[in-house]
């Protein structure tokens, strides 16, 4: 028999609910959804079910395949503005397989899609200000996108969508409730989401609650921003159970006691490993919950370059260099990232960027997806000259934050020069591409490779070499974006020419 949730919500859930009385339905005659509106008043919602008993109690019993929200409606020439998918509107609606949601809707109810079975695509809008309670439990979802504009995931909103594979959460969430304990459903937000493997947290986020990702069995790392406070007892109970490790990447200054949080994560439990912010080892160690980590490791840790550096790769030989920072530089380039024979640094992987959502040196994206170099340059404007080769397919890359990367191939030694001018601290990083920019990583042949013999940033530089007042015979000429020309420039601007930047009249 299934159980009825709405004598149990939590008291908070219940106060967001809008306590004004519809008068009218109008139902889409393409799609089947019911509104509800009261004559007069400009806005409307989808309307509110009864619970989840049965398909006949649900506000849209109708509802199947593919739908779209109606934004708005008019009805006796007044317009309707929809901003509310009311309480179980379209739950038990076990035909329907994807909604997309208009941006004027600010409120999604309680159960709003619970047990959508065949639900698997669906959008948030950045309207969304509340996600209710068992908003999406038992949905057919494979991957979810929550916006910044949602401040807080309601308890249990995708319990047991265990087809859900990734979750990104936008910055403005704070909290993800836990447990609710008046509620006969065990879990949390994302409670046996059993083939969850990748969750991106927001650095706004504050308190994650009481298992929040029990029995996520496919979750083999986590990490956790800065600004956490609270953990709630087993929030990770018994992830990474599929996996041979659970790791836990924190970011947390200031280590907070923990109860049973990270109990039976992983099959080797002795493996799992927690990385830290540099410096605060010691602080973990000592903390409760947190020293239970048999392998404790800091994190790399990057200064800002504030004055002309030069960083020669001769003698990196006998250094580590996977994950890593020696000399201002990080280093992800694996155990064959040195050639002795001629001292550079080999890049011989391609880096695909589109895969990397944090791209922080030492965070578990960078570790597993990133090959290559990245430093930090200081908030101004200056350059950065990379003393390089490229051998076979191999090109090089240079981007600047999230910027348009600069492309380039040098197939004998010399300088390739990229200028920057930035408002804050921000990372550079330095890969390579074998063949298509868009090819998935993977291990290239010898022969194709970028290597590194120097770095140089120069800070308050310009990254103009040299002004030709007119045309002139040139070789080796690439535009800003890296792309090779065929003989001199035809139009006038500035061009990469010989690993110099020289402007054109």
């Amino acid at each position: 028999m299934m159980r009825r949730f709405y004598a149990l919500l939590p008291l908070l859930a219940i106060l967001l609910i809008p306590t004004g009385a519809w008068a009218d339905v109008w139902q889409d005659p393409e799609t089947k959804v019911n509104y509800e509106y009261t004559p007069g008043q400009s806005e409307a919602g989808v309307k509110k079910g009864t619970g989840w008993d049965s398909n006949d109690q649900a506000g849209c019993p109708e509802a199947s395949g593919d739908i779209a929200i109606l934004s708005s409606f008019t009805i006796g020439g007044e317009t309707y503005t929809v901003t509310e998918i009311r309480n179980y509107a379209f739950a038990h609606c076990n035909n329907l397989t994807s909604v997309k949601i208009p941006n004027t809707i600010n409120f999604i109810g309680i159960g709003a899609f619970a047990e959508c079975w065949s639900l698997h695509s669906i959008n948030i809008p950045e309207s969304v200000k509340y996600l209710c309670p068992c908003a999406f439990m038992r949905c057919a979802l494979t991957s979810i996108d929550i916006p910044g504009s949602v401040e807080s995931i309601g308890y249990q909103a995708f319990l047991q969508c265990s087809r859900l594979e990734t979750v990104t959460i936008g910055e403005g969430v704070t909290t993800i409730r836990g447990t609710n304990v008046s509620d006969h459903l065990d879990g949390g937000a994302f409670s046996w989401c059993f083939n969850l493997k990748k969750v991106t947290l927001p650095e706004s986020l504050k308190e994650i609650g009481t298992e929040t990702f029990g029995g996520c069995n496919k979750l083999s790392a986590i990490e956790l921003p800065k600004n956490l406070e609270k953990i709630g007892k087993k929030a990770f109970y018994g992830t990474g159970n599929e996996c041979e490790r659970f790791d836990v990447y924190s970011h947390i200054e200031e280590p907070f006691a923990l109860n049973e949080v990270f109990d039976g994560n992983g099959k080797n439990p002795d493996e799992n490993t927690l990385y830290v912010p540099a410096g605060t080892k010691a602080k973990y160690e000592a903390t409760d919950g947190w020293k239970e980590f048999k392998n404790i490791v800091e994190m790399a840790m990057l200064d800002p370059i504030t004055g002309e550096t030069t960083v020669n790769t001769e003698g990196l030989g006998n250094e580590n260099l996977s994950d890593n920072v020696v000399n201002y530089i990080y280093y992800n380039v694996g155990s064959e990232g040195y050639d002795a024979s001629d001292k550079s640094v080999v890049i011989s992987q391609t880096t695909n960027m589109g895969q990397i959502t944090d791209a922080t040196p030492g965070s578990s994206e960078v570790k597993n997806n990133f090959n290559g170099l990245i430093l930090k340059v200081a908030a101004g404007k200056g350059t950065i000259t990379v003393n390089v080769k490229t051998t076979g397919n191999a090109q090089l890359v240079v981007q600047v934050g999230n910027q348009t990367p600069m492309i380039a191939s040098k197939t004998e030694q010399g300088d390739v020069v990229v200028s920057y001018d930035v408002a804050e601290d921000t990372y550079v990083y330095i890969y390579a591409i074998i063949g298509s920019s868009a090819a998935p990583a993977h291990r290239a042949a010898p022969a194709d490779a970028v290597k590194i013999y120097s770095i140089k940033v120069t800070p308050g530089a310009t990254g103009i070499d040299t002004v030709h007042s007119t045309q002139s015979t040139v070789h080796s000429c690439y535009t800003l974006d890296g792309r090779m020309l065929q003989g001199q420039p035809t139009k006038k601007g500035v061009y990469i020419v010989n690993g110099k930047k020289i402007v054109i009249r």
